[in-house]
């Protein structure tokens, strides 16, 4: 018993750590390793037996607790953090949509990445980018059994916090499935 919960004492350090979120709800080889997550083709299988052909369909949201679209144009609700996080930090709350799901491979790679605050910034070693004036924040979880299936047969999750080092410029969502699809959006 006592080795089960060392174990996973090590598993939630290493996510935290890493700054990566994962669905601690389905035990998946992301949990135990969830440094093979991190990277865009380590560790993730990719089927051919698939039934859905489509490209796969997402939509960027947020929320903490459930789903809600985030209109064209407009950017999550930034969060002011308070307490142990610090004044003046502040997070959005991520949500993703995936319209289409393989109805046997509900298995996928959600990564978020935000621009925030000033390139000045990366005199700290924060990443930057060329399409970013601040600097860059990701967020991966792997998503499974966490996800809310809709009547329309579309799945959904909220809060996926993702922390930002300043003024949210844009936010990216892209989304892989184990059928090979991928898809991504964008606000703004």
């Amino acid at each position: 018993m006592r080795g089960r919960v060392a174990r996973w004492l090590v598993v939630v350090g290493a996510a935290a750590a890493c700054g990566c979120q994962y669905d601690f709800a389905t035990m998946d080889e992301c949990v135990i390793d969830p440094e093979r997550c991190a990277s865009s083709d380590s560790g993730w299988t990719t089927y051919s037996d698939c039934a859905a052909k489509d490209p796969l369909q997402v939509e960027l949201g947020q929320g903490d607790a459930a789903f809600a679209p985030v209109p064209a144009g407009s950017l999550p609700t930034e969060h002011q953090a308070t307490g142990a996080q610090g004044g003046g930090t502040s997070h959005i709350f991520g949500g993703v949509r995936i319209a289409n799901p393989d109805p046997q491979r509900r298995k996928f790679r959600v990564e978020f990445t935000a621009c925030s605050g000033d390139k000045s910034l990366t005199q700290f070693g924060y990443p930057t980018a060329d399409d970013c004036a601040g600097v860059l924040t990701t967020r991966i979880a792997v998503l499974e059994s966490s996800l809310a299936q809709a009547s329309d047969g579309s799945l959904s999750r909220g809060g996926i916090q993702v922390f930002l080092q300043g003024p949210l410029r844009w936010v990216r969502l892209e989304v892989r499935d184990p059928c090979g699809r991928s898809a991504k959006d964008q606000r703004p």
